[in-house]
């Protein structure tokens, strides 16, 4: 049996804007944020595991993560350990836990462990992943000694060298589940969805940034036991970099994770909860990177699907804004011209 697991990072960057985070209600007074995927998770009987950032109790009370894990809890979905390092220590300016000294790791690991003891059930706590992917072999070594063997963990991305310090080779993974130093190492499934000539780039399976033409394909294409759906807190809420103090309906995002799941189950995969389904998440023979870019007309659809990932960037980028919108105008310029000189 093929399994997916959703996952959900629940974290609120800045409690000033919540509803950009978390709650995503709008001027209509809909929520787009937590409570609509959990509303889509009771809709489609499906299990999704979030992954709350429970550190930020320090910063923004405890009440405020204590509603979050009630809320997901009520909805009959489990809530498991997040850990933005800088929640803990203060330091903003270090959000990658690699960047912390080993006395540090433990200190950091042993506050978190109190924090999951005090939120969560005992098989939800058993269940980690690090913030930004920030792991590295330390890490490991840390959660064997606080919170014993075992533990699965989703840290680990393949080819993500900037954010995460495991390397493959010690690993001995890029896709596949794997034991490594007494975790269960449970790497966050990741494709290659752009290539130009000897360059190529590896994307996490994502429910923003993956295009619906590249999930029907890895679908068709993987060879896996058990693979990662990633997302976040606020993916159905659209936002504009230029605009916070408002959200949207990202209602095209919201679709589009349906079709995701309908295709999913359409091709006989199940979508599954990791404490539940703990016995299945265990290594096999089988390890494989998805490769979208392998003829050139993958190549061809992949120019197209990264137009697409990065105009959806732009509405968060100004960098990104300014790009797309110089091409718009100038691509209307060019069909003004066209016109004319056809008049």
């Amino acid at each position: 049996m093929k399994r997916i697991y959703i996952t959900v990072d629940t974290e609120c960057h800045d409690i000033n804007w919540q509803d950009r985070y978390i709650w995503g209600k709008n001027r209509k007074g809909e929520y787009w944020g937590l409570d609509k995927i959990l509303a889509l998770g009771k809709e489609l009987n499906i299990p999704i595991n979030f992954f709350v950032d429970i550190p930020e109790a320090n910063r923004y009370g405890e009440e405020f993560t204590k509603t979050i894990v009630e809320k997901i809890h009520a909805a009959g979905q489990n809530a498991y350990v997040h850990l933005h390092p800088n929640y803990i220590t203060g330091e903003d300016e270090q959000t990658y836990f690699w960047k912390y000294g080993m006395q540090e790791k433990r200190e950091i690991l042993a506050e978190t462990k109190q924090l999951a003891e005090r939120f969560l059930s005992d098989k939800e706590k058993f269940v980690f992943r690090i913030g930004r992917y920030g792991a590295d072999p330390e890490m490991y070594e840390v959660i064997r000694e606080v919170f014993g063997s075992g533990v699965i963990d989703l840290s680990y991305c393949y080819e993500c060298e900037k954010m995460c310090h495991v390397n493959q080779n010690d690993i001995n993974t890029k896709n596949n589940v794997t034991d490594y130093k007494d975790s269960v190492a449970f790497p966050n499934t990741r494709y290659i969805g752009f290539r130009f000539g000897k360059r190529e780039k590896v994307f996490n399976i994502d429910a923003a940034d993956t295009q619906l033409g590249e999930f029907k394909a890895l679908i068709d294409q993987n060879a896996l036991d058990n693979i990662t759906l990633t997302m976040h807190s606020w993916n159905f809420i659209k936002v504009f970099f230029f605009c916070k103090k408002r959200v949207w309906a990202n209602k095209s995002a919201y679709k589009k994770f349906r079709a995701m799941v309908a295709y999913a189950q359409q091709k006989g995969y199940v979508f599954s909860d990791i404490a539940d389904c703990r016995k299945d998440i265990i290594p096999s023979n089988t390890d494989q990177v998805i490769d979208l870019c392998s003829s050139s007309w993958g190549i061809i659809k992949a120019i197209g699907y990264n137009f697409m990932r990065f105009q959806n960037i732009a509405l968060l980028n100004k960098k990104y804004f300014i790009v797309y919108t110089f091409f718009y105008l100038m691509l209307f310029i060019a069909l003004v011209a066209i016109v004319l000189e056809f008049l």
